[in-house]
Formats: C-alpha cells, sequence, structure tokens
C-alpha cells in the first residue's frame, strides 16, 4: 500500500510539472504512455529481467518521439530502484539525461530542474519504502516464528501432561493390582483360616451355650470374606487397561499384521472393557480358523453416545462351518453367537459383513 501512495503522489508531482506547460496531445500521450509502462511492469516477475529491459527501452523509444514523456521521470525511476535492478537503473538514468538534456521541449530550468528534485525525491521514496518493507517482512516472521514456537511449546505442554496423566492412571492400576493380591494373600488367607477354625470348633463344640455365638461368628466371617472377595474383584476389574489388554492380544497374534487404532477415554466401564477384550479375542480366533486374510484392522473408538468396535481383514476364503450370513444361517457359529450375546447385554447392535474380507461392527450406546 506504500508503494502505491508513493507513485500517485510522484504521478501528482509530474503532473503539476506538466502544468507548466500547454497541455495537448502529446501531454496525454504521454501520460498514457508512462501508465503502461507502469502497468507491464508491475505485472511482470520481479526476476524477468529481460521484459524489464524490454519495456524501459520501448519507454525511452517512445521518449525520442514524445519528450513530454520525461515528465514523468520520477515515476519511472522509483519504479526502477524499486525492482533494485543497478544495471538497468543505470542504462536508464545515463539515456534519460541525455534525452533530457538535447531535448527543446524541457528546458534546463525551471523544468529539468524541478525534474531532478524529482528524480531525487523518488530515490530517497523507494529507498525508505523499501527499508520499512525490510523491517516488516522481518517483524512479520518474528511474529511467525513467535507463533509457531508458542503452538510447539503448547504441543509439548500438552504431550508432557497426557503423558503424566498416562503415567498416574498406570500407577493407580498398577497399586490397585498390588492392594487386590495383598487383600487376597493376606487377608483372605487369614479370613479362610479363621472360618475352617471357626467351622471345626462348631463341629466339635458340645456346650449348647457356645453353639448360637460359634454360628453368629462363622455367619460374620463368611460376609466378611464375601465382602473381600467383592473387592479384590472390584478392584481387580477397574485395574484392567483395555488398550493394553487389547495391545497384548495384538502382540500374541502372529498369524498376520494388525492394523490396531484406540480412541477412547480412560475411564471405561467394566462390562463394556470385559465384553469388547472377549469379543476381539473370539474375532482374532476366528480369523486364525476360518480365514486366510494377510491383515486385521481393528479400530476402537467412541463418540458422545456410543462406544464402537470394528474388526475386519482382507481374507478371500470363509470355510465350510463358517456362513456368509451367521446369525441368519440355521447353525450359526458359537464363537459369533456368543459375540451377539455380549452385546446384546449392554443394549447394543453387532452386525457382520462377509463381502471383500469379514468385517464385524459393534455399536454400544454409553447410557
Amino acid at each position: 500500500m506504500r508503494r502505491v501512495n508513493d507513485q500517485v503522489i510522484l504521478m501528482i508531482y509530474s503532473l503539476a510539472l506538466a502544468c507548466t506547460i500547454k497541455v495537448d496531445t502529446s501531454l496525454v500521450i504521454a501520460l498514457l504512455i508512462a501508465i503502461i509502462y507502469l502497468a507491464l511492469m508491475t505485472l511482470t516477475e520481479t526476476t524477468d529481467l529481460w521484459r524489464h529491459l524490454i519495456f524501459t527501452g520501448l519507454f525511452l523509444a517512445f521518449s525520442f518521439f514524445c519528450p513530454l514523456c520525461l515528465l514523468f521521470l520520477p515515476l519511472i525511476i522509483y519504479h526502477l530502484i524499486s525492482r533494485q535492478n543497478k544495471l538497468l537503473l543505470v542504462i536508464s538514468l545515463l539515456l534519460m539525461m541525455y534525452l533530457v538534456y538535447h531535448s527543446a521541449i524541457l528546458p534546463l530550468f525551471p523544468i529539468g530542474t524541478f525534474l531532478a528534485t524529482g528524480l531525487i525525491l523518488a530515490a530517497y521514496a523507494a529507498e525508505k519504502t523499501r527499508q520499512i518493507d525490510t523491517l516488516t517482512n522481518s517483524l512479520q516472521k518474528t511474529r511467525d516464528d513467535s507463533t509457531e514456537l508458542t503452538l510447539l511449546l503448547q504441543d509439548k505442554n500438552r504431550t508432557l501432561r497426557d503423558k503424566q496423566d498416562y503415567e498416574i492412571y498406570a500407577a493407580t492400576l498398577k497399586e490397585r493390582n498390588r492392594i487386590a493380591r495383598e487383600i487376597h494373600d493376606n487377608v483372605g488367607h487369614l479370613l479362610s483360616r479363621a472360618i475352617l477354625i471357626t467351622g471345626a470348633m462348631r463341629m466339635t463344640n458340645h456346650i449348647s451355650n457356645l453353639r448360637e455365638p460359634f454360628d453368629s461368628l462363622d455367619s460374620s466371617l463368611g460376609e466378611a470374606m464375601d465382602s473381600i472377595r467383592k473387592s479384590v474383584h472390584d478392584l481387580h476389574d477397574d485395574a484392567v487397561d483395555l488398550e493394553k489388554t487389547l495391545e497384548e492380544l495384538i502382540t500374541n497374534f502372529t498369524f498376520c499384521s494388525v492394523d490396531f487404532s484406540y480412541h477412547m477415554a480412560k475411564t471405561i466401564p467394566r462390562d463394556v472393557k470385559y465384553n469388547v477384550i472377549a469379543i476381539v479375542k473370539e474375532a482374532l480366533n476366528n480369523t486364525i480358523k476360518h480365514s486366510d486374510a494377510t491383515l486385521v484392522r481393528l479400530t476402537v473408538s467412541e463418540s458422545e453416545a456410543l462406544y464402537q468396535v470394528i474388526i475386519e481383514d482382507n481374507g478371500t476364503r470363509l470355510s465350510p462351518d463358517m456362513p456368509t450370513n451367521p446369525l441368519n444361517s440355521d447353525t450359526p457359529g458359537i464363537g459369533l453367537i456368543n459375540m451377539a450375546e455380549r452385546v446384546k447385554k449392554l443394549k447394543g447392535s453387532i452386525t457382520f459383513y462377509s463381502q471383500n474380507g469379514f468385517r464385524i461392527y459393534i455399536k454400544i450406546p454409553k447410557h
């Protein structure tokens, strides 16, 4: 925008010089030639030296026949300086000085003097604009680098937070497993021992007054044992990491390659985790038994309202006991029936596709 302003000012300066001369057709032609030259130079790439040379040469050639074109020299010089082509600038200046000196229409004073002043103003404006553009580009680059660095730092911080959250989550699961083992191995064994001792004492007791206390003690120990078992199972079930468990299944699956994609939150209902693990395990076993696949894709993801599991392979054959539409056939496979029943318990839906391989698509509602 600054360059446009500079050129408008120089154009006004040149027209002011033209007003000191009688306005006629030659002046209008000179103005049109100058505008055409500037338009051609503006549309030409900065590195296209040959076109610059041709356009400038044509302008100077027109100046031989129409000396009033020289009134717009400040505008032309500004454009050449902006292009930073020193050789073309020097040649043009020498030719323009020669034309002005030998021009009968443009006297050296006062028009020649004002023209020289205009050339100096054009050079000054071009240099200042170049410096401002350099500083602006440098400032923009600094801002871009700063923005890029900020985004990189934010991404790194986000990665570190996610890693820290995962480490805390993994440590929590590990601690739950440890507590479950401790309760099972220590408290559970002690309670089992106490129950056995109490039962033995009940059997050998012949005092009627102690029968009711022994029954109460045996009942309390039994309730405590049931509570311990439930707590151990709950801790163990909550400590199951679905992603890690599926990765272990894939690692042990050596029949073919597996493309695994996992996009789930850390908190997943216990029933969903165990049923998904069982379904994936059954699907991988079916691939080994009934398919000649070379690739299995396993996608586990969630949306706002659904959990989704997609298991597909690129196998081209099904064994005789694997029907094309398993659940609609007279003798569907037990494994596929078990999958369907597991999904049904979770109030979800399961669909089997057997075109271009075998595909299982499962949707489980969150609520």
